[in-house]
């Protein structure tokens, strides 16, 4: 029960229990049709996988863009970083 004091996990769960309810509300008190709201959740999952593409395509473009691009590929050696 450790995990429920981390506040990411409480944040992860009002939100999916407020998400929920606001969906329960708008199917049944506004006449809102189950496949719109199944529609705006694909959509919505969609458009976070290609941010998160995009970002990563960001990230190696800068990343390798640099003065020498041989440094994005390769790892740092743990015995040369100083902590002075």
């Amino acid at each position: 029960m450790n995990f429920i004091n981390d506040p990411l996990v409480r944040r992860f769960i009002s939100a999916t229990f407020f998400a929920s309810a606001f969906v329960w509300v708008a199917v049944e008190f506004y006449d809102v049709e189950v496949e719109v709201v199944r529609v705006l959740f694909l959509y919505s999952v969609g458009l976070v996988a290609l941010m998160v593409l995009a970002g990563l395509l960001f990230f190696l473009l800068s990343a390798c863009s640099g003065k020498s691009p041989a440094v994005c590929w390769s790892r740092p050696n743990i015995m040369e970083i100083r902590t002075d």
